[in-house]
């Protein structure tokens, strides 16, 4: 059995250290990927608010070119 001296506990803290590093950074990695794609979901919410306008606004017109077309086949050919 190895004996258990300081150089073998400093070893393993250094592992144990580094190992930490990398979580660490990881982490950085996803928090960012996360704070990105929020970003991109509130931006989607935003242009589809937009999209919604347009197509409102589409639907007025529509209706406004229907009603002009109703009255103009109504009206007595003459």
């Amino acid at each position: 059995m190895e004996q258990v001296d300081l150089n073998f506990i400093a070893r393993q803290l250094e592992r144990v250290i580094e190992e930490q590093a990398r979580q660490r950074d990881d982490i950085t990695v996803l928090t960012g990927i996360t704070i990105r794609l929020e970003g991109s979901v509130q931006g989607l919410t935003t242009e589809i608010r937009g999209l919604r306008s347009k197509v409102d606004r589409m639907e007025r017109r529509l209706d406004q070119v229907a009603a002009a077309v109703e009255r103009i086949t109504q009206e007595p050919a003459g």
